[in-house]
């Protein structure tokens, strides 16, 4: 039979990777407009103009669906911000990429981090588990690394690393609140590179350092 053809089961598995990406897009789009909490099963397949039983047959549940949002918004955001760290040899730059590639990232795609902030808001409200916590830590422990290895490198002066990431982390939800509210990337990402300059430099004063370091 037809089902039985390696060929055919190819091009059903394919069908079916094609169909969940198209899902999970439009749940982006559905939670971004109306929010965690609104956004139904039933709504989100009716932005895809499909019936509600084409989500159930591809996703276990709801749970899954959201969890799969939230791979995306993060493997979107990698796409746009690992290429801008991995071409830095500092430290330094690495945290200044990281920094202004994620700006970049919240102006190119508003939706997707508007539903990410949604995501994040009604798991607050609901006191449920946060479904971007592991991505969160993943986040923040790479971030943590790039900080211990500048100090290893004699690039910054002496801190907590762990924090430092954190309070790097606040700054740039700083940054997805004014690009949501309509504002420019720009002077945002200068002024945090500026700000974080100060913080992480050895010596931010010596012109040399500024020179090397995050410039």
């Amino acid at each position: 039979m037809l089902e039985n053809e390696p060929g055919r089961q190819k091009a059903r598995s394919f069908i079916d990777i094609t169909r969940r990406a198209q899902l999970v897009g439009c749940a982006i789009e559905v939670i971004a407009e109306l929010g965690e909490t609104r956004a139904s099963l039933v709504k989100i397949a009716e932005r895809a103009g499909v019936s509600r039983g084409v989500i159930s047959y591809h996703f276990d549940d709801r749970d899954e669906l959201i969890r799969l949002v939230v791979a995306e918004v993060y493997e979107r955001g990698r796409a746009v911000v690992q290429p801008r760290i991995e071409a830095q040899s500092t430290a330094a730059g690495q945290i200044r990429e990281f920094i202004v590639g994620s700006v970049e990232f919240y102006g190119r795609y508003p939706r997707y981090i508007a539903a990410l902030t949604a995501i994040r808001v009604s798991a607050a409200q609901q006191r449920t588990a946060n479904p971007t916590r592991g991505a969160v830590t993943d986040e923040l422990d790479a971030v943590a690394r790039i900080l211990r290895r500048g100090q290893d490198d004699g690039e910054f002066r002496d801190f907590d690393a762990a924090v430092m990431a954190t309070t790097i982390r606040k700054a740039l939800d700083g940054a997805v609140e004014h690009v949501l509210a309509g504002g420019a990337g720009e002077p945002y990402a200068a002024e945090l590179t500026e700000l974080f300059r100060l913080a992480l430099c050895r010596n931010p004063r010596n012109p040399h350092s500024e020179e090397t370091l995050l410039s």
